[in-house]
């Protein structure tokens, strides 16, 4: 027998979904959203529920092969209920996920991440900052770099050339132990262009 192709697997994906209830299909839209965030007390949050009020619908998921132990049974179910929603809706919900982790301690890196799919650059910066220090001081030199190089790229299009500039040289400062090459040199060509005259 041949293998089902990724257009075919997709459209089945699709149609367990369309089977879900109002709820249920909320649900895992919510939870695709999330990601690896994705917690009872969380989704309640977003949907403006009581935890109890989801157990239904969780239940559904699950009796149904969408959610397994709290998350996604595979990678393409989620992928599906995401593109099943407006990237308007998407936004917000990314916004409300955000707001709810910075309540709850959560992982800063995530909560950057999320801002960011919200589209709000500037509200992602404080948590950029804080998960490039953690990995700094973790010595994960390189993802120090890329989140900090993230910031200052962000910093330098919202045009605070001043503070890019400082996050820009944490970032070459994350570097310089572990790189000796063109990545570094093009940092310096970044912050030679940031000087002030």
């Amino acid at each position: 027998p041949a293998w089902p192709t990724a257009a075919s697997v997709t459209r089945l994906i699709q149609q367990r979904l369309a089977r879900l209830g109002a709820e249920a299909l909320s649900l895992a839209r919510c939870a695709a959203v999330a990601g690896a965030d994705l917690s009872p007390a969380l989704a309640a949050h977003v949907l403006g529920r009581r935890p109890l009020e989801l157990a239904d619908a969780w239940a559904e998921l699950e009796s149904a092969q969408v959610l397994r132990d709290g998350a996604f049974a595979h990678d393409l179910i989620a992928e599906a209920a995401l593109a099943s929603l407006p990237g308007a809706i998407a936004r917000h919900l990314h916004g409300e996920v955000a707001q709810w982790l910075q309540g709850h301690d959560g992982d800063r890196a995530r909560m950057a991440w999320h801002w960011l799919a919200a589209g709000e650059a500037l509200k992602a910066m404080p948590h950029l900052r804080a998960a490039a220090q953690r990995a700094q001081a973790s010595w994960q030199s390189e993802e120090a770099a890329r989140l900090y190089l993230q910031a200052g790229n962000i910093l330098e299009a919202a045009g605070q050339r001043s503070d890019a500039f400082d996050v820009y040289l944490r970032a070459a400062e994350a570097l310089a132990p572990v790189r000796t090459d063109a990545q570094l040199d093009a940092l310096a060509v970044t912050l030679e262009g940031l000087v002030d005259d």
